[in-house]
């Protein structure tokens, strides 16, 4: 079952108001995913690169992190 941060994203960043942060956990790579995950992942970053009302930092920090502030 996938988690709401990828099977519900729209709905969660729907949520976050102008200023506001969504910080996105568990983004790199580990040896205990499921076979496939690592496709969730790519998918739903890519889908965030592309959204022009968020700017996103990448944290290469413990299991990865991404902080999305919405600015418009």
């Amino acid at each position: 079952m996938l988690g709401l941060k990828y099977s519900e994203i729209d709905e969660v960043l729907d949520f976050v108001k102008v200023g506001g942060f969504y910080v996105i956990d568990d983004m790199t790579a580990q040896p205990n995913w499921p076979e496939g995950h690592e496709d969730n992942v790519t998918r739903l970053v890519a889908y965030l690169e592309k959204r022009s009302d968020f700017t996103l930092t990448k944290l290469n920090w413990s299991t990865g992190l991404i902080i999305a502030v919405r600015n418009s």
